[in-house]
Formats: C-alpha cells, sequence, structure tokens
C-alpha cells in the first residue's frame, strides 16, 4: 500500500474512503498517521471544490509596481485563493514579480500556483537503512507565482470578452474540471508602446463573498420615508449623502463607481411622473472615503424650480459601486432598514423623502 501523503501524489488521484480504526495496542507507523492527514485533507479540499469552487477569495490584486524605476515588476497584493482540485493558496505578503519581456512575448498570463516543500532536516532515530539518515520534518504549503505566454496557456483559462471558447465540464462530480491547469490566473499583462504595461483583470474567477464581508449601506442624510424642510435641505448645502461601513473604490471610467449612471436623484409629485435632479454646476455626484455624496444644484431652492413640496426619490446601482476591496456593495434596501442588504452582492438601494416649506413644518410640529 502507499505510504506517500495525497498531496505528494498525482493531482488526479481519487478522494481517500480509508480511515483508520483506532484501539487499543495499535501499532502506529508513519503510513497509518500519514493516511489520518490524507483522509481529512481530501474531505477537507473535496468540500472546497464542490462547495466553494476554485477562483480567488480576496486580494491577490495585480498592480503596477509604485517604484517607476521598476517598470518590469508589477506588485501581486496579499490574498486566498482556491485550485481546481480544492487546494488553499495563500499569499501572505504583498510581493514584487518581474515580468518577462512582453514587447517581445506579447500577452503573458500571470498565475498563482500551489507548492510544497520540505523543510528543518532531522535525525532519524530508528532506521533499517543505516545510521545517520534524515528526514524533513514539515511540509510548508507555499505558493508561488507564474508567468505564461497566452498562445502556451490551455484553452479555456482566461475568459476573454472576444472570444469564443467554450469552457469544458467535467463528466462527474468526483473529477476535476481545470481549464488552467493547476493554475489560479490572476492578470492578463500586454505592453503597449504608447501606453506601456496594460494589466487586464477582467478574466479572473472571483469567488462570491461571504456575506458578513460585503460592505453595506449604514446611513443617510434624510429620514427614508420622512419629510425634510427646504431650510433644512439648504442648511446641508444640498448635500444628498450615503454612508457605508467601508471605503469605496475609486470610480473608474463609466464601468463602476459613484457618478451620474449609479447615483441618481429624481424629483415629482408622484412617482410616476419623475424628473431628473441636476448637481451643482461642476460637481458630479463622488465618493469621499465610506462616503457617496450628490449635491443639488442652487436652483432647486429658490423661486418656481423649489423642491418644496416635491417629494426626492434617490437611486444607488449598488452592483457596480465597489468597495476598497473590489467587490460590489450589498445594497438591497430592504424593508427600508439600514444597514442594507441581503447578504449578496450588489442590488438597488431605493429611498425617498419629503421636501416641506419651513412653515408645513412648524405647523405639523405645533400640532404633535
Amino acid at each position: 500500500m502507499d505510504n506517500k501523503p495525497i498531496s505528494w501524489e498525482n493531482n488526479q488521484r481519487p478522494v481517500v474512503t480509508t480511515r483508520n480504526r483506532f484501539f487499543n495496542g495499535k501499532y502506529m507507523s508513519a503510513r497509518e498517521f500519514a493516511r489520518e492527514q490524507d483522509y481529512f485533507l481530501s474531505r477537507h479540499r473535496l468540500i472546497n471544490r464542490l462547495h466553494v469552487g476554485s477562483g480567488i477569495a480576496c486580494g491577490l490584486l495585480v498592480e503596477p509596481h509604485p517604484n517607476p524605476t521598476c517598470p518590469n515588476f508589477v506588485v501581486v497584493r496579499a490574498g486566498v485563493a482556491i485550485d481546481a482540485w480544492g487546494r488553499e493558496l495563500i499569499l501572505r505578503k504583498d510581493t514584487p514579480f518581474e515580468l518577462p519581456d512582453l514587447a517581445s512575448t506579447g500577452e503573458v498570463l500571470l498565475g498563482l500556483r500551489y507548492v510544497e516543500e520540505t523543510v528543518e532536516s532531522v535525525p532519524v532515530l530508528y532506521t533499517e537503512e543505516g545510521k545517520n539518515r534524515q528526514e524533513a520534518n514539515w511540509v510548508r504549503e507555499n505558493v508561488c507565482l507564474e508567468a505564461l505566454a497566452l498562445d502556451g496557456a490551455p484553452a479555456g483559462c482566461w475568459s476573454r470578452a472576444d472570444s469564443s471558447v467554450t469552457l469544458s465540464s467535467a463528466s462527474g462530480c468526483l473529477d476535476v474540471d481545470s481549464p488552467c491547469d493547476d493554475r489560479v490566473p490572476l492578470a492578463l499583462l500586454r505592453f503597449h508602446k504608447e501606453s506601456g504595461l496594460e494589466i487586464d483583470s477582467s478574466g479572473r474567477r472571483q469567488l462570491p463573498t461571504p456575506g458578513q464581508h460585503l460592505t453595506r449601506i449604514t446611513g443617510c442624510s434624510w429620514p427614508h420615508g420622512g419629510s425634510m424642510s427646504l431650510n433644512e435641505l439648504r442648511s446641508a448645502g444640498g448635500r444628498l449623502e450615503v454612508r457605508f461601513d467601508r471605503p469605496l473604490a475609486a470610480s473608474s471610467s463609466d464601468e463602476q463607481g459613484i457618478d451620474v449612471h449609479t447615483f441618481q436623484v429624481h424629483f415629482g409629485h408622484t412617482e410616476s411622473g419623475l424628473r431628473p435632479a441636476s448637481s451643482a454646476s461642476g460637481v458630479s455626484p463622488e465618493a469621499d472615503g465610506s462616503r457617496a455624496i450628490f449635491q443639488l444644484a442652487a436652483s432647486f431652492f429658490e423661486g418656481e424650480a423649489s423642491l418644496a413640496g416635491q417629494t426626492i426619490y434617490v437611486t444607488l446601482h449598488c452592483d457596480f459601486i465597489l468597495d476598497n476591496q473590489g467587490h460590489p456593495v450589498d445594497g438591497n434596501h430592504l424593508g427600508g432598514r439600514l444597514p442594507s442588504g441581503n447578504g449578496s452582492p450588489g442590488g438597488t438601494f431605493r429611498s425617498w423623502f419629503h421636501v416641506e416649506e419651513e412653515a408645513q413644518v412648524v405647523n405639523r410640529e405645533e400640532l404633535s
């Protein structure tokens, strides 16, 4: 019977189905202890593979090296991934990586791969193979970064918008389907003469974020479903502010972030006749740390354009609003309660409030 731990075997080895049976007086050798690890490791990794899947759990962002004198380097941020065999790949600290010559190799796929190394050589106290033999005391689980020319990568390893590749599927739940072999792809790197290094992260497979790690909306500067006076809104500088429990990522052109497409404000007497509210001149909706701000134009506080008597409707399209970890905000405003969220990334945050003249607010307070 094979005595080696499962992690030293061919990746295709099936799940271990035999475990130790303990009894008083049982002789325990290295083989029995190795089988104990094999059994639980194989089951743990089977659960990872079938219930979590392969991909990036958190972090592992690929960024240009902050030192301009290192144009041939990128930095891979610390993070965790799971490969196609259910093994955890843990990059414990931000790691610089030197790239090959992209000008000559074209597109390069940067991936993370699970490796093991034996460490700490110790003497074997009992051996039938002679004296002074030594063995490694520990197996250290580690990872390595690898750059692979895209044309040398397996078909389907990187998802591209212009790709017609159909990923194969495993024939059964016990079969491993790994279009990237034992790598977890992190980024596709290109070099352009005009713009330099381009880092494409669009083909990464991001694992679903657990609900407790999602960013949620925790407050807003108006009473949901309630009323504010026009003077209160004016005193706040016309700012409609939404607060989050984590900082937001910076906007990326028109693709994601807080902007006119994702933070929208409408007003009207009824929801069926709404008109878009314009922001203050030259001021677009923006993220400020853990806040999103929409500043209403000054014209809404005077004359015929006054918002008095109107209902203001605020909508945030959270599918496109990312936090500083790159995860969409869990923004569903369920039951009008905060914090927002239903445990899944994304969703739509909707809220509204009525704007009253100051005299109306005073009279209402006197009646109460």
